[in-house]
Parts: C-alpha cells; sequence; structure tokens
C-alpha cells in the first residue's frame, strides 16, 4: 500500500490529472495564494517565446516543447487491477529485478506524440538511465535517445531533485513551452508554486499513481501542444 502525506492547504491550484499549472498567481506558505507576483527571468523567457514564436532564417515559425516525463505512477502505474483507462488490460513485463505494468496503446500515444515536429521529450525519474537502456526496450517506448536529467548533478537548492533539475534544462535550453508529467507533483508544494511563477508557458500533470497517464490526461497535453506559440493552456479542472 502506498502512502502519501496529505497535500499542502497552499498553492496555486490543483493539479488533476491532466490539470495545468499557470496561472501567473504566487504562493505564500503561511497564508496561502496571494496575489499576481513578479515574473521570474525563466518565466519572462517562456511567456516572451510564447508571445513572439522564434522564427528560422525563411521566417517559419518554430516552436519547440519540452515533455519531461517520470517512469513510476506515470508511464508505469503501481499496482493497477483490471483494465486500464485506454480499453484493455495492463501489460506486464519484467525487467531483471523490476517488473512494471503498462498500457501499450499508452505507450503507442506517446510514441506518436514524441515524433512530432518541435517537441523533445525528457526523461525525469528516479529511473535516470535505467530508463532509455533496459525499460523502453522492454516496453517498446521509442525513448532510448531522450535526454536523461539525474539526481547527481544538482546543487541541493530545493527539497526534491526533479524541480532543481527541470529549473536548469529550461535555462539551458530555452524551449517555448514545457509539459511537466509527475505523480508527485500534486504534493509538492515548492513544484506548483514555481509553475504557477511560470505562467502559461508550462503544463502540469499528475496522474493516479495507480492509473498512469489516462486518455484524458494525454488529450490534454496534446492540446497543449496544438494550441500553439501565444495560447494559454487549458483552464484548470478539478480547481
Amino acid at each position: 500500500m502506498i502512502v502519501r502525506p496529505a497535500p499542502p492547504a497552499a498553492r496555486c491550484c490543483r493539479l488533476a490529472d491532466g490539470g495545468p499549472v499557470g496561472n501567473g498567481w504566487g504562493v505564500n506558505p503561511a497564508t496561502g495564494p496571494t496575489g499576481p507576483c513578479q515574473p521570474s527571468p525563466v518565466r519572462r523567457r517562456l511567456e516572451g517565446r510564447a508571445a513572439a514564436p522564434r522564427q528560422k532564417g525563411d521566417g517559419q515559425t518554430v516552436d519547440s516543447t519540452s515533455v519531461y516525463l517520470d517512469v513510476d505512477g506515470v508511464l508505469c502505474p503501481f499496482g493497477p487491477e483490471g483494465a486500464s483507462d485506454w480499453g484493455t488490460d495492463y501489460d506486464y513485463a519484467d525487467i531483471g529485478l523490476l517488473g512494471v505494468h503498462y498500457a501499450p496503446e499508452l505507450v503507442d500515444a506517446l510514441n506518436v506524440l514524441s515524433r512530432r515536429p518541435g517537441v523533445r521529450f525528457v526523461w525525469l525519474t528516479s529511473w535516470e538511465d535505467l530508463a532509455p537502456k533496459y525499460l523502453c526496450r522492454a516496453i517498446g517506448l521509442d525513448g532510448r535517445h531522450w535526454p536523461v536529467l539525474r539526481s547527481g548533478g544538482q546543487g541541493g537548492v530545493h527539497d526534491w531533485w526533479k524541480l532543481e533539475a527541470i529549473q536548469g534544462d529550461i535555462e539551458r535550453h530555452r524551449p517555448a513551452r514545457a509539459v511537466w508529467i509527475d505523480d508527485q507533483l500534486d504534493f509538492e508544494e515548492a513544484a506548483v508554486a514555481w509553475m504557477g511563477f511560470m505562467g502559461r508557458g508550462i503544463l502540469g500533470v499528475s496522474p493516479d499513481p495507480r492509473r498512469g497517464i489516462s486518455r484524458a490526461g494525454l488529450g490534454r497535453i496534446t492540446a497543449f501542444l496544438d494550441a500553439g506559440a501565444g495560447t494559454a493552456p487549458p483552464h484548470p479542472t478539478g480547481a
């Protein structure tokens, strides 16, 4: 049985499965949501790129999006039972000492999404290099060449290493927009607050860890990518 801490009372908005974060409001840990906050340099860069997308030499718009993907509770749910949200039973793959459940339809959908022009998938998971090395081959995911963010490369600025890792990657690669998919997001107050500062340039998805990414959740991610530069993500659900 997985025991999770109660979500903090103060947050920008609740992260439902696929529910976006990015309302431009700050969070005071003592009093809860406050008025509009001063945007961070990274947020100004993301919003500036959304408002004025980069251009190729021939004038064609370049719209890049980085998608940060977790494994446990996201791609591979914990102890799922029965049919998946995708319409069939979960498959099981034995990876040495590890065994994972997954929905083949979700894997196929992520493969299609990862091939879209301008979309860059990044591993942001405690699996680190094990994900591209072993997991991808076992479940059929085309992610063996996706970059991997590692906990060892962080400086301990935040309690949660993933928050520091994604901030550093966005600083280095400067995508027009970003998607962060992690079942723990709904329980990480600092991450939720940071995404609130980032504004409309980032979409947070926090799936049910016993179900993983749902069909509706992937639909929201696709809609965010389809919206195009300069368009805000959908309104939060379940706020």
